[in-house]
């Protein structure tokens, strides 16, 4: 990326290059969704709805998409229902979905009370938002806060920070997770990478920086063992 003086001179506006764009979502079920169209100028672009948790939905390179997309696609928080699997429904896929904070997994009665698949982090909607897009310093950054408080029970606060490197196609995300109640809450979270087409494909490699790998059943641990 070219020096930010030098960008300033060749073009009318920054956003042409790299920015946030702020938009609503209109149409059906989505009528409503706050959402951050960020633009890296590295070809890297995607989307963070803010009434769903700071969550990514689209993502696409230089025009190539490399998500999954649910066919009800992205939701208001305003349909979620918390019993059993009914998650699914609102469940938009996206580049990331996150999962917890205090549950996730499949549907159970937890000693006595019952938790619904995956929890309610996708479903809430953000507080405190908002975004700042620096060229001197080569960076955009979201921030936001994502409350899971209930009367009488847990008080588990999220702050999400989102982060770019303009000109660059790396999407940084740190979460800070704080109990500000008086007694001590279970802490569960899981973050959901939606791959999709033509992304993910019959022949697709995929490489994972990572000191562990886990599979999460017997069939899948033999396919990361080889």
């Amino acid at each position: 990326m070219k020096p930010f003086k030098e960008i300033q001179a060749k073009v009318g506006n920054e956003r042409q290059i790299a920015g946030v764009r702020h938009c609503m979502l209109t149409e059906g079920c989505a009528m409503g969704v706050r959402a951050f169209d960020v633009k890296t100028g590295g070809g890297l672009e995607y989307t963070v709805l803010l009434d769903r948790g700071l969550d990514i939905s689209l993502a696409s390179y230089r025009g190539l998409n490399l998500t999954y997309l649910s066919p009800q696609g992205e939701f208001h928080p305003a349909f979620y229902n918390s019993s059993e699997n009914e998650w699914l429904r609102t469940f938009f896929g996206g580049l990331l979905t996150t999962c917890g904070p205090t549950n996730f997994g499949p549907a159970c009665d937890d000693d006595g009370q019952k938790l619904g698949l995956h929890g309610r982090f996708n479903v809430t909607p953000a507080s405190h938002v908002s975004e700042k897009v620096d060229f001197e310093k080569g960076e955009i950054e979201i921030t936001g806060c994502i409350d899971n408080y209930v009367l009488f029970g847990e008080k588990i606060g999220v702050t999400r920070s989102i982060c770019s490197q303009i000109g660059k196609n790396i999407i940084k995300i740190r979460d800070k997770v704080t109990n500000y109640g008086g007694a001590t809450i279970p802490y569960m979270i899981l973050y959901h990478i939606n791959f999709g087409f033509p992304l993910l494909d019959e022949h697709t490699i995929t490489y994972i920086d990572s000191s562990r790998v886990e599979g999460y059943d017997e069939q899948s641990n033999i396919e990361v063992k080889s």
